[in-house]
């Protein structure tokens, strides 16, 4: 079986290069996206990952939690992503790191984004 992997190509530039190859040598798919620069976000780039494989394919995911999170919504591929979300969300692990962050005097607010539309 053949696995497509879609990697977002900007946030490990550092072993990018070094990734994709061992995905081919294993004679995978891989496609990297560029993901929008600050201030947009991969809404504003709307859901062209979508067309990088086709419904149902075997597809794993390596990018960013914005990305990462609209894979696991739009489940599409199988698996998708492999990932405990809910522990990348900086309310689950600065309670368990706070004494070594930057600003140890920070506030947690509850932020409800809107719903990803899906399309």
């Amino acid at each position: 079986m053949q696995v497509g992997w879609l990697l977002d190509g900007n946030l490990y530039e550092e072993y990018h290069d070094e990734l994709v190859a061992a995905i081919r040598d294993c004679d995978h798919l891989s496609v990297s996206l560029n993901r929008p620069n600050a201030p947009y976000s991969w809404e504003d780039a709307g859901n062209s990952y979508r067309k990088s494989f086709p419904k149902g394919a075997c597809v794993v995911t390596h990018a960013d939690i914005d990305l990462a999170l609209r894979v696991r919504k739009d489940a599409r591929w199988q698996p998708g992503v492999f990932a405990t979300l809910p522990n990348y969300f900086c309310s689950h692990y600065f309670a368990h790191l706070g004494r070594f962050l930057l600003n140890s005097d920070y506030a947690m607010l509850r932020f409800q984004p809107p719903p990803l539309q899906s399309g």
